[in-house]
């Protein structure tokens, strides 16, 4: 619940942003300003409301289309349907295990420190 609430909070942020930014396209033209380009409000609301909200869709895409992309996580309790892997294995693996013990020249030390 807290991520889709974060996630909310941070889609209005943008909303408002954008909204925010826009509001100089609705001041009123005391006459000074030359009316040679005639802007609709449609288009107004384009350029300083579309374009960022368009922006912002695009960040989200890129952020998010990695994640939902990617391969289903291991979870605890579930069956591992994974490759096996050998993390700092023996330098000549096959030797090893036809063999079915590792001497001490294929151990280069383990655990935490290093040093087993």
């Amino acid at each position: 619940m807290k991520p889709l609430l974060s996630r909310a909070a941070a889609v209005a942020t943008a909303s408002l942003v954008a909204l925010l930014a826009a509001t100089p396209a609705w001041a009123l033209d005391d006459g000074e300003a030359p009316h040679d380009s005639t802007f609709t409000t449609l288009d107004v609301l384009l350029i300083f409301v579309g374009i960022p909200l368009l922006a912002t869709l695009v960040i989200v895409l890129l952020v998010y289309a990695p994640h939902s992309a990617s391969r289903p996580r291991y979870r605890p309790g579930r069956p591992y349907d994974g490759d096996p892997l050998w993390f700092d294995g023996p330098s000549r693996p096959e030797r090893a295990l036809e063999s079915g013990a590792a001497t001490t020249e294929d151990v280069r030390g383990g655990g935490a420190s290093a040093s087993w």
